[in-house]
């Protein structure tokens, strides 16, 4: 039944959620260090120096030995190994340059990360996708995270054999016809398959693509299949700026006299700092195939730091790219696109499921067909008229401030979420899950709260209510201060640590622990 509300000017007296955010790079080749679980933190490793490639520079990188050398320069970095994914070169440095480059020379299994303690520019053209076989039969070899290409089959002698990587393309089976390879996949599948065949997440799992089968052709041999784009990390501190083009694309099925083999599918690239801002060209697209194989799927992109991010708006002034690769069997679908802000707005007429990472209308920030997401790594903002719901838990970090501005929504749904701070003057509908503040600042939150499930005041910080309720969800007061000055008689309160103080008024009080007062 409804209890009688309390006046808490007339009452007597009577913790911690983490999530996964973004950030998580060496002197001495040794063993793998502890897995990874998130993308790599600059500061984490010692430098090797300050990495300047001039304009025509040569960049030569051995991530088996694991070594960089430019200008004249050898560095040695370290291994980092991953829960899942391959093995990773870092090579951290104090800062880094990396003006146009003639095709840099690419060696090694692992996947490659450079990072910088301050600052990075990249400039001119960074191209991890000069891969080729000597023999047109061959696939080509993976490089660098990717997978290879497989092998092409000999009519009904030999079938093709099937590329490498979680989403590799399969070989053409041997036969009296000349049969395509299937395009390897990775963010989007390649062309020719049964199942999708995508993987990955560039948030948790540094990975490349996968190499696409090789064909089978009657006269001379099956085509080799192309490998698999690149897997890399570009990470700083400070300002990174893209101002040159960066390619981690998957390769061709080859050219020649035998050409049924799939395209590679693109590969993984990772931009982060805490200012990122891209000018320029960032390209995972799938492989080609020649003559009847399939195209590649495109790769995954991720960036994060381009703040601000209005949903809806232009992410880059850059030109992002994660295209399937074309074949006559068929082109493969695109890949993804990961956006990530501390400063996430969802304007007016706008309205996100909140996932981690949140999918978003096709089209917006990059190709029309290509799967693009955001990633919350701080504060949320929603507009007037916009509107958001959790469809997972964890999805703000508990450092984050959620503010809802006047006529904008956020729903809890039954979903439970950690947050830093509440702000704003619009609607927090709980459904039947629970948001829990749990940061040091004084905040005011001055809008509707409907929904039966729980608002947590927790940690350190302080929370006014001076908005209302008009259902019966629940206040729970674990530490810190809730100060309620609006009208919350609906809604009782158990006080179990911190303090809950205010002019308002409120249902029930039951009380263990913590202070009342007004």
């Amino acid at each position: 039944p409804p209890q009688t509300p309390a006046t808490l000017a007339n009452c007597r007296p009577w913790h911690r959620f983490t999530c996964a955010s973004v950030l998580a790079l060496g002197l001495l080749a040794t063993g793998p260090s502890i897995a990874r679980a998130e993308p790599l933190d600059p500061q984490a490793f010692s430098s090797l120096g300050t990495l300047v490639v001039p304009v025509g520079g040569t960049l030569s990188i051995d991530t088996d030995a694991p070594t960089l050398t430019a200008g004249g320069m050898t560095y040695t970095g370290v291994v980092k190994a991953q829960q899942s994914g391959p093995d990773i070169a870092v090579f951290t440095f104090d800062s880094v340059t990396l003006n146009s480059l003639a095709a840099p020379t690419l060696k090694g299994v692992r996947a490659l990360a450079i990072l910088s303690r301050t600052d990075m520019t990249t400039g001119g053209s960074i191209n991890f996708q000069n891969f080729t076989s000597a023999d047109a039969n061959l696939g080509v070899i993976g490089r660098l995270g990717g997978g290879s290409g497989g092998n092409g089959g000999n009519a009904l002698s030999t079938s093709g054999k099937d590329g490498s990587g979680p989403g590799a393309g399969a070989g053409a089976p041997a036969s009296a016809t000349s049969l395509p390879g299937i395009g390897g996949s990775f963010g989007g599948s390649g062309s020719g398959r049964v199942l999708p065949g995508t993987y990955g997440n560039l948030l948790t799992s540094l990975v490349g693509g996968s190499g696409g089968g090789g064909g089978n052709f009657v006269a001379t041999g099956g085509g080799g299949g192309g490998s698999g784009g690149c897997a890399v990390e570009l990470s700083a501190t400070g300002l990174f700026n893209v101002t040159g083009n960066i390619v981690v694309s998957g390769n061709s099925g080859l050219v020649g006299p035998a050409n049924q083999g799939g395209g590679g599918s693109g590969g993984g690239l990772l931009l982060h700092g805490s200012k990122l801002v891209v000018l320029s060209n960032v390209s995972s697209a799938g492989g080609n195939s020649f003559g009847t194989g399939g195209g590649g799927g495109g790769g995954r992109i991720t960036m994060l730091g381009l703040d601000p991010l209005v949903v809806g708006g232009a992410y880059t002034q850059g030109k992002v790219t994660v295209d399937g690769g074309n074949g006559t069997a068929g082109s493969g679908r695109a890949g993804v696109i990961t956006y990530g802000s501390t400063q996430i707005t969802i304007p007016t007429a706008q309205s996100l499921m909140l996932s981690v990472p949140t999918e978003v209308i096709k089209g917006q920030g990059g190709p029309a067909d290509a799967r693009i997401e955001l990633f919350i790594q701080r504060d949320l903002t929603i507009q007037g008229g916009g509107s958001a719901t959790l469809a997972a838990p964890a999805v703000i970090p508990p450092t984050g401030t959620l503010r809802i501005d006047k006529e904008g929504l956020f729903k809890v749904d039954r979903f439970n979420d950690a947050i830093g701070a509440l702000t704003g003057d619009g609607k927090l509908d709980l459904g039947t899950g629970s948001l829990s503040l749990l940061g040091s600042l004084a905040t005011t939150f001055g809008g509707t709260i409907p929904g039966t499930g729980q608002l947590v005041r927790g940690g350190d910080g302080s929370t006014t209510l001076s908005g209302s309720a008009d259902t019966a969800g629940l206040l729970v007061v674990s530490g810190g201060t809730l100060q309620v000055d609006g009208n919350f008689a609906l809604q009782p309160v158990s006080v179990r640590g911190g303090s809950l103080r205010g002019v308002g008024s409120v249902g029930k009080i039951t009380s263990t622990a913590g202070t009342i007062a007004p």
